[in-house]
């Protein structure tokens, strides 16, 4: 495996990492309201920025 590759695989274990950590926190924000109540919008903001750092990752793929 090349250097290159390498970090590659690191930075794109971490976007991972932090997306996981921000649907985490997106779920447990969302477990404090009250089921007929909307969600805040940070937990919406949350869960995009999750998406965002997923999509982030699969550009790492080699």
């Amino acid at each position: 495996m090349s250097t290159t590759d390498h970090v590659n695989a690191i930075v794109r274990q971490e976007l991972l990492r932090l997306a996981e950590l921000e649907e985490s926190l997106a779920a447990r924000e969302a477990t404090a309201v009250p089921y007929w109540m909307p969600c805040p919008p940070s937990v919406h903001g949350r869960r995009e920025a999750a998406l965002a750092l997923r999509a982030d990752a699969e550009r790492f793929l080699t």
